[in-house]
């Protein structure tokens, strides 16, 4: 029986999730805190390989503590781009293929 394409997407990044809580150190219930949540949900938002501004990313965090969250997740070894938006003081960012 073959898994349909969302279901094996779904299933990739919840591998990588895990890596990441791995790398640092959060592997007890406990530390699965507001924080471990929101790199998972700015991994989330990032695995679809676009451009994301800081304020999507701060979105996804639940907190103005996003670019944190992110700089954690390159920390724990994911490759995530990043650019400054043209014309703007904004940044934006995207999970490397």
């Amino acid at each position: 029986m073959s898994r349909s394409p969302e279901a094996a997407k779904r299933q990739k990044i919840q591998q990588q999730q895990k890596r990441i809580n791995d790398r640092l150190g959060l592997t007890t219930p406990y530390c699965m805190s507001d924080h471990a949540i929101s790199r998972s949900d700015i991994h989330g938002l990032l695995a679809d390989g676009e451009w994301h501004s800081t304020t999507e990313i701060n979105d996804a965090a639940n907190s103005t503590e996003g670019t944190r969250r992110l700089r954690e997740l390159r920390a724990a070894g994911l490759h995530i781009e990043g650019r400054r938006k043209a014309d703007s003081p904004q940044h934006e960012y995207r999970l490397a293929r």
